[in-house]
């Protein structure tokens, strides 16, 4: 057997729908503006939760991760090589340097 929905009266008097929610005492206008009100905040968050999922899609799909190649042997032989290279060099400029020096002051003395 299934129960009838009924109206029942409020505290104040006035009757309550079976689905139990009042409507508001609200202008047409003012209900327009509420309604307005509402989809432009729907409206937004859904706006909001686009931007929320199109960053993560494009955080998942990210999958450069960064390798470690500190410890790359092969790269750190190259690089000790350059090193050397550099510093043998840098040596060699410095004693050109040093002997013109030399030569600019004897000239100078004379």
């Amino acid at each position: 057997m299934v129960a009838k929905k009924t109206r029942s009266s409020s505290k104040d008097g006035s009757k309550v729908p079976s689905n139990g929610i009042r409507k508001a005492n609200m202008s047409k206008s003012k209900l327009k503006a509420q309604s307005k009100s509402t989809k432009s905040k729907i409206h937004k968050l859904n706006a909001n939760t686009s931007d929320i999922d199109d960053i993560r899609s494009t955080l998942s799909s990210i999958t450069n991760v960064r390798e470690i190649r500190a410890l790359d042997v092969k790269e750190l032989k190259s690089d000790l090589k350059k090193d050397v290279e550099t510093k043998e060099k840098n040596k060699k400029a410095e004693q050109e340097l040093a002997s013109q020096l030399e030569l600019i002051d004897s000239m100078g003395l004379k």
